[in-house]
């Protein structure tokens, strides 16, 4: 299972049709739609928050990384360099060492501290598994 079957399945089980669904996104291009459908990218994380919210889902079960359907309602995010930073903390691991440990360098940290960009939902993944927490904690949504 990956995110491709789990979409498609939400879609048939909750009868969702794919216009209704770009609608419900606000996506201005069909296109990248048809692309997350059929498995050749992943989708942005502000729309995988997206999706997830109209399935009423927590992120890590859109993802296919669990089988656990939990509902998760959030009334405000908290920013993804916030928790990242809690989560290493928890980890007791410093910045130097989750650079040395990691594929990212400190152009990443520092862009993501910075607010100045925020991780591809690949690794967002990525961080999640090295950190041992749920994409939902990484983009605050719990």
């Amino acid at each position: 299972m990956n995110f491709c079957n789990r979409f498609n399945e939400l879609l048939a089980e909750n009868n969702i049709s794919y216009s209704k669904m770009i609608e419900l996104l606000g996506l201005n291009y069909a296109s990248i739609f048809y692309k997350w459908k059929n498995g050749e990218c992943l989708p942005k994380i502000n729309y995988l928050i997206k999706i997830a919210d109209v399935f009423n889902c927590n992120l890590d079960y859109l993802l296919a990384r669990t089988q656990n359907f939990e509902q998760v309602k959030t009334k405000k995010l908290i920013p993804f360099h916030v928790r990242l930073n809690e989560a290493l903390i928890i980890k007791n691991k410093t910045k130097y060492q989750f650079i040395k440990e990691t594929k990212f360098n400190k152009g990443h940290l520092y862009a993501w501290f910075n607010k100045l960009q925020y991780p591809t939902t690949e690794n967002l993944i990525y961080l999640a598994d090295y950190l041992g927490v749920s994409v939902d904690y990484l983009v605050g949504r719990v």
